[in-house]
């Protein structure tokens, strides 16, 4: 018979897909012989359910049941390969021959595996269940292993790493994420899958992802794409940080990690100490970090401030009510102080901030009731920034105090009914902000103190209730969410007044929506070697507490005061991504993906005239408001391959690019003398940060039974010369910066690793980085770093 095409055997599994779960009845074939089999663990003896079992080459299979048992029947005599896949273990093939009437019984031993994903491994499936779960969207898995080798301590840092996803650097140590060209509030970055944390900054000096720290963390995950709606409403992506828990002991131990390092660009220290262990019933983690540094050095020896000091400390207990049910209480309390942002208006004074958590998971229910977990959470940031550093300082002192605080909870519950699985729950978030900002006049003492309301008891609460299906028939699995929310928002009157007299006013600050999204996706394993996902979505985000309720605050990547606008509607997303992956036992493991995104409603700032609202803050040139657009377009591919796991030296290439349009923007004209003449409508004009081309190729070399490894990378960003010309958006040149590492395993107490980053010494600075305030200077990223790093575990 002949063999249909690639692309025909896809489609005809969609479509047996669609039958089986329609109850169409098929023919049946004969059953002269069946396969029976048991899979077990071969470290402990113990049967393992939910193996994946695909008969080659007839693409049949079977999953096993509880006792670890398959069966596959309705066989022809002949020759087969029997291929046995499960998360956390080796695959196993075998191959069989069918003889005439005779049924065939095997037992299979399958291997526990240090899992790779993105370069990265080994995770505990037990307290991180989902982690490993294919989707047939695009999703990356970072774990601790490289956090505590690098000389980078910021999580928004770190995440550059990943294809297509950047950073807005604003200091030297924080960097804000962009996925795609989604940033802000496009993106749902968390905690533990649910945790969310408001900052206190208009300006975003402490995003989410500032407030947890690297050494604390067992995995980052990151989402691509309007689908993953179980972890709340998003429209770009979402970042969830997995922070490291307390393990269960069969006995009472007790355990030390330590980790020491050193940078010489910019010169600092960080520190971690966490003390753990437990026993059966009950288990606890005590973590605490300490991160120092100064300047840093650009390549050409200029002096970028980026001084910072930031420590926490972190307790939690576990408690294994049974064996099935669990209860985690975590506590979080963190510093930010003399944080230094020459980017922005104001440096970070204080940032103090509490995490609280109490988390309920409860495993294998029943027979189809898989899971149930239970979250309740509150972040409280209390944030202090000032302009002490700045040169207008001698005229005027500004000092604005923020709390910020984010509360809420999720609950979730998981059937598994043979190869489907459903999962359905809810969620809730209420942010609450308010503030002001103090001002000092100093040459003019009838009027030296007085104060404007950056935040006027502002609150958002959104509602949310989803629903996801998993399920499977022979190579094709599906995939399905629905998600709807109920968004309320509202502040006090918006009052500014400016020198005794009323500057602003606004008292129609409320509004409410409903908003509904979906997404759908399909993954198909082509043959052997290839499988094709196809995942489309439809996403919708309301608008955050900065695009609502601002007043007058220079919030945006150009020199304009903003003005929030409650009237806004909800950001809706329609995308689709198309995922080819390649995973082949000698060649390693290849990912191409392509994305097109529409966004309606698509949120920026149009201009308002001087006669109708003045700006209020120094060194800007006008008054933008949040508005809604009329429409904007991302799309873009990603590229990724990874050599063999057990091949040595060890390949990594990754590339990436976006390209970003909005449908119509307005833009002021100026004259030779720097003054607003007019305003002009672009039509199709570039987004603005949207980052450039990049590729990355990193290569690893294992000697002495892989204790000592060598590696070296190099990284090649293009120009970018698709800018926004209704932001004035600069052109930003190509650059290109290697770097090299060691590291030396002693034993399994010990281990040292360095390396010297931007060996060449280049100098260069990120499309995204935001320019010094009060000049047109580029903010470069730091020139040659030398590091180091001890790890101790005890």
């Amino acid at each position: 018979m002949k063999r249909l095409p690639t692309y025909g055997r896809f489609i005809s599994g969609i479509c047996v897909f669609l039958l089986l779960h329609l109850n169409v009845s098929t023919l049946q074939a004969q059953k002269p012989v069946s396969v029976l089999g048991v899979v077990y663990d071969k470290e402990s003896g113990h049967a393992i359910s939910n193996a994946d079992v695909l008969l080659m080459p007839l693409r049949v299979g079977a999953v096993t049941d509880s006792m670890g048992v398959f069966l596959i029947d309705n066989l022809k005599p002949g020759k087969y390969l029997i291929s046995v896949t499960h998360i956390g273990y080796s695959d196993y093939r075998i191959e069989i021959v069918l003889k005439d009437n005779v049924d065939e019984a095997i037992t299979v031993f399958l291997v526990p595996e240090i899992k790779e994903l993105d370069e990265v491994e080994i995770i505990d499936i037990d307290l991180y269940p989902d982690i490993f779960k294919q989707v047939p969207y695009v999703k990356t898995v970072l774990l601790d292993e490289q956090f505590k080798e690098t000389s980078i301590s910021d999580v928004g840092e770190y995440l550059r790493s990943v294809p297509n996803v950047s950073g807005i650097r604003k200091s030297g140590s924080t960097v804000d994420p962009v996925v795609r060209g989604f940033k802000y509030s496009q993106l749902n970055v968390q905690v533990d899958h649910g945790m969310k944390i408001e900052g206190g900054c208009p300006n975003r000096m402490d995003p989410a992802v500032a407030h947890i720290e690297l050494e604390d963390l067992r995995a980052i995950e990151i989402l691509k794409g309007p689908y993953a709606f179980r972890y709340g409403p998003t429209i770009g992506g979402v970042i969830n940080m997995i922070t490291l828990k307390p393990s269960t002991y069969s006995a009472f131990e007790a355990h030390a990690d330590v980790n020491l390092g050193y940078s010489s660009n910019p010169a600092g220290w960080r520190q971690h100490l966490a003390v753990y262990g437990g026993n059966r019933r009950i288990n606890f983690r005590i973590s605490g970090n300490n991160i120092t540094q100064g300047n840093y050095q650009a390549g050409n020896g200029e002096t970028m401030k980026s001084e910072a000091r930031k420590y926490n400390i972190k307790g939690q207990l576990g408690l294994n009510i049974t064996n099935e049910h669990r209860l985690l209480l975590s506590a979080n309390r963190s510093y930010g102080r003399n944080i230094l942002f020459p980017a922005l208006p104001m440096d970070e004074r204080t940032d103090d901030t509490y995490l609280y958590s109490i988390d309920y998971s409860g495993r294998n229910l029943s027979d189809y009731f898989e899971f149930l977990n239970v979250k309740l959470y509150r972040s409280d940031v209390t944030h202090i920034m000032d302009n002490k550093n700045r040169s207008f300082s001698d005229t005027v002192v500004a000092v604005s105090t923020i709390n910020a605080v984010n509360s809420g909870g999720r609950a979730e519950a998981g059937l598994k009914i043979g190869r489907s699985e459903l999962s359905a729950g809810f969620d809730y978030e209420h942010i609450a902000k308010d503030g002001d900002r103090v001002k000092s006049v100093i040459l003019q003492p009838t009027l030296s103190v007085f104060t404007e309301q950056i935040w006027s008891n502002a609150l958002i609460s959104n509602l949310g209730s989803f629903v996801e299906y998993r399920a499977s028939v022979l190579w094709l699995d599906f995939i399905a969410a629905f998600r709807v929310d109920l968004n309320n928002a509202n502040s006090d009157d918006r009052i500014i007044e400016k020198m005794g007299q009323l500057f602003f006013f606004n008292d129609d600050n409320k509004s409410n929506y409903t908003n509904f999204s979906f997404s759908a996706g399909l993954d198909g394993q082509l043959d052997e070697v290839f499988s094709l996902g196809l995942m489309l979505g439809r996403g919708v985000r309301s608008p955050d507490m900065i695009e609502r309720f601002i007043t007058l605050l220079p919030v945006g990547y150009d020199k304009y005061d903003y003005l929030g606008n409650p009237a806004l509607l909800p950001e809706k997303n329609f995308e689709v991504d198309l995922t080819l992956r390649m995973k082949e036992h000698s060649f390693g493991s290849l990912e191409l993906n392509g994305f097109y995104s529409k966004v309606t409603n698509y949120i920026t700032g149009k201009i308002i005239p001087p006669a109708q609202q003045k700006p209020l803050s120094l060194g800007v040139i006008g008054v933008k408001q949040f508005y809604n657009a009329d429409k904007a377009w991302f799309r873009g591919l990603e590229l990724s391959y990874h050599s063999p796991k057990n091949f040595n030296p060890k390949v990594n290439f990754t590339a990436a690019y976006t390209k970003g349009t909005i449908s119509s923007a307005t833009r002021h004209i100026f004259n030779e003398n720097n003054e607003v003449v007019g305003t002009e409508v672009i039509t199709n004009d570039a987004l603005s940060e949207i980052p450039p081309f990049e590729a990355r190729l990193s290569v690893l070399y294992k000697f002495l039974d892989s204790r000592l490894t060598p590696g070296a990378s190099i990284r090649m960003v293009a120009a970018q010369n698709y800018v926004s010309a209704a932001f004035y958006e600069p052109v930003t040149p190509g650059f290109l910066v290697a770097g090299l590492t060691l590291s030396y395993e002693h034993n399994e107490m010990l281990k040292v690793t360095g390396g010297v980053a931007n060996i060449f010494n280049s100098l260069y600075y990120e499309h995204l980085n935001r320019r010094i305030i009060g000049s047109r200077a580029d903010f470069y990223e730091p020139g040659r770093n030398f590091f180091v790093n001890i790890i101790i575990t005890l």
